[in-house]
């Protein structure tokens, strides 16, 4: 699984993401990205998390929208986020004020 991990992948709309780490949750494969500019000198202020699959000898991503999968993928990739994710709604009320 770890062909693609520290390593920039290109979308089909040109931007660049860099590789940070990857996982499997629930047998599907998830990678962690942050965006790179365009000369691949520089990483941006960007990060995605995508559901990563091959089908026909083809590679596609889907963006992950859901909240569930996003924390459980999210907890794999980085346990140490669990008492950010624990006190969320507590933290955000704070930047909210």
């Amino acid at each position: 699984m770890k062909e693609t991990l520290f390593k920039i992948l290109e979308f089909a709309d040109s931007t660049k993401w860099f590789v940070i780490n990857e996982t499997i949750y629930n047998n599907e494969t998830y990678k962690y990205l942050i965006k790179v500019n365009n000369d691949e000198s520089d990483f941006l202020d960007e990060f995605l998390l995508v559901k990563y699959y091959i089908k026909d000898g083809k590679e596609y991503i889907e963006n992950v929208i859901d909240p569930q999968i996003s924390e459980q993928v999210m907890l794999k990739i980085m346990p140490e986020i669990r008492p950010l994710l624990n006190n969320k709604q507590e933290i955000l009320n704070k930047l909210q004020a």
